[in-house]
């Protein structure tokens, strides 16, 4: 099966997940994935976990699953009560409270939720854009981003009530965003897109990637290296804050969906036929 988002919470245990209700767990450092069960059948396409026994994963048809036991057991959050009716694509938490999620377009227009309780209970928030939304990172409980299709970057600064479209310079979708502090972000997607920041959004330039390939997820150890993950193994590498990109031979040909650091500067990702790939 697909493997589609990877999350480390420390050095040794992390999480993946993927097509029909795939959930992998390592204790070891991604020597070992063992299967969870998460009682779903549906395509999952993000998981997040705010401690090592805490933590969410989400996907098509409004599937939104919550674990407080490290993944031993998994129950679905009632998403339908709340108002989720379609996918979920992205999840991302500021700190252990605040988090939000992101997923198609819906009758309301984007799909952004937000929690100030840790996930027990999930409000939706309204936004000016009327497509899919891919990705969300939250830098403080007051300030996120979240990126989708047709080059729509979302910004807010008081945590949601208001929402302001950014203007990325670009039509292609976006399928991942990261920030490093407030002000220095990227934003990655189709035909090889690599968006950059140093003003919190108010301005997004190209930065060359070399590659016509779809990007799909990104990771940074340091403020200086980070990599990006893509479509045809496609790995890049950054060693100077995202200025220049370089490529690096993955291995590998098969489609990468996401990518993620443990806090010892490991990376992991994730792909296409259950391909996981460490550096």
């Amino acid at each position: 099966d697909d493997l589609t988002a990877v999350q480390m919470v420390n050095d040794k245990e992390g999480w993946c997940v993927g097509h029909n209700g795939l959930i992998l767990h390592t204790a070891d450092g991604g020597e070992r994935w063992e299967i969870q069960d998460s009682g779903s059948i549906f395509e999952l396409t993000s998981v997040y976990f705010t401690s090592p026994k805490n933590g969410f994963c989400a996907g098509t048809n409004a599937a939104l699953l919550r674990t407080k036991n490290g993944g031993k057991s998994w129950r679905p959050v009632p998403a339908r009560r709340m108002g989720l009716s379609v996918g979920v694509y992205g999840i991302h938490f500021a700190d252990a409270n605040t988090g939000w999620l992101v997923g198609e377009v819906s009758m309301m227009g984007a799909t952004v939720f937000k929690t100030t309780d840790g996930g027990q209970v999930w409000a939706m928030q309204f936004t000016p854009a009327f497509s899919n939304i891919s990705a969300v990172y939250a830098a403080s409980p007051k300030e996120a981003w979240s990126v989708g299709m047709f080059g729509t970057i979302l910004h807010t600064s008081d945590g949601g009530a208001t929402w302001i479209q950014q203007s990325s310079g670009t039509g292609n979708g976006l399928k991942a965003v990261h920030f490093l502090d407030n002000k220095t972000g990227f934003i990655v997607g189709d035909a090889g897109a690599i968006l950059a920041t140093d003003d919190g959004g108010e301005t997004w330039e190209e930065r060359k990637s070399g590659t016509d390939s779809r990007l799909t997820g990104m990771a940074f150890i340091s403020a200086k290296e980070g990599m990006i993950a893509g479509a045809d193994g496609t790995i890049l590498c950054t060693t100077d804050g995202g200025n220049t990109w370089f490529h690096m031979e993955s291995g590998v040909k098969t489609h990468l969906y996401a990518i993620a650091s443990s806090p010892n500067g490991s990376l992991y990702a994730v792909g296409q036929w259950g391909t996981v790939l460490k550096y």
